[in-house]
């Protein structure tokens, strides 16, 4: 049960104090708590899991071992992988794939430790698509097919995508800087990629990249200076929609905390920073934006 769990873990650069801490707490599940580690297990393994429906015995099992269950959850979502990785293989997709993609566990690990102030997991529904290898890691983003979100059609260089058609929607990993460099050459490993294992989504010779995010949001382009990168991503896209969001729930992915009202309270020791707590000082909200890219090589 333990030995995918400890592969993984020395795998990434994890630091050896939470390495440490996540081994002793799976260590104590699997020696007092093994029949209700492997019945949650199960669910998480299983191809029609809900993880949210599941919460209950999780938390069930959180108080009876006294391990968090922001903990339990990056435990048992690790210990579920390993399922994952057999997919991976008999799909044809290759271990370097899915170790690239996984690591996003990881990714959401560090959010967890700087957000919540514990090692473990607490945004885990998006890697339900990890463990059912939906969603894809090449190069600097991720990449997960889904139904076109928009109202209307979306007509561009003589091709037109309609509401409900299939289209890739991109994710932007918390892993460091995305230059432009790094994001052409992640959408050229997106199309090779798709076009090699899901030639039924490509439109001709192009595929289309969808993004919903905060780092879509319009207004980014009068609050930061031109040369960062979040500024020049926005042209990637052809942003056709925003949303505005006065509560701030993407607080966190910027600055490591959620967002309390109170915009003086944000640590400003990036230039991103920085303007976007002035910004939100001046009494002004953030938001998000969805865009389409149609990309042929």
């Amino acid at each position: 049960m333990l030995n995918f769990y400890n592969e993984f873990l020395d795998r990434y650069d994890i630091s050896e104090e939470v390495k440490l801490y996540l081994r002793k707490s799976a260590e104590v599940l699997k020696e007092n708590h093994r029949e209700s580690l492997s019945e949650l297990l199960c669910e998480y393994i299983g191809a029609d899991h809900d993880i949210n429906a599941i919460a209950e015995k999780k938390a069930s099992l959180s108080e009876a071992s006294r391990i968090h269950a922001y903990t339990l959850s990056f435990i048992l979502i690790v210990m579920a992988a390993e399922k994952t990785r057999e997919r991976y293989a008999e799909l044809g997709y290759g271990e370097e794939l899915f170790f690239a993609s996984a690591e996003d566990i990881v990714y959401k690990l560090r959010e967890c430790t700087e957000v919540k102030g514990v090692p473990g997991i607490f945004a885990e529904s998006w890697l339900k698509g990890i463990l059912d290898a939906d969603i894809f890691k090449l190069g600097r983003f991720e990449y997960v097919a889904r139904p076109y979100e928009g109202d209307t059609p979306y007509v561009k260089n003589g091709i037109t995508v309609n509401p409900r058609d299939t289209v890739i929607t991109v994710h932007i990993p918390s892993c460091g800087p995305f230059p432009r460099e790094l994001r052409e050459d992640s959408y050229k490993r997106a199309y090779e990629f798709y076009k090699k294992h899901f030639p039924e989504y490509l439109k001709g010779e192009s595929l289309v990249f969808t993004c919903n995010s905060w780092l879509l949001y319009p207004k980014l382009k009068e609050i930061l200076p031109p040369h960062l990168n979040m500024v020049d991503f926005l042209s990637d896209f052809d942003i056709i929609g925003e949303r505005i969001d006065p509560e701030y729930r993407n607080c966190w992915r910027l600055f490591g905390v959620e967002y309390d009202g109170n915009p003086d309270q944000l640590p400003t020791n990036t230039t991103a920073r920085r303007c976007i707590a002035a910004y939100l000082g001046s009494g002004k909200n953030m938001g998000s934006g969805f865009g389409v890219r149609i990309f042929t090589p």
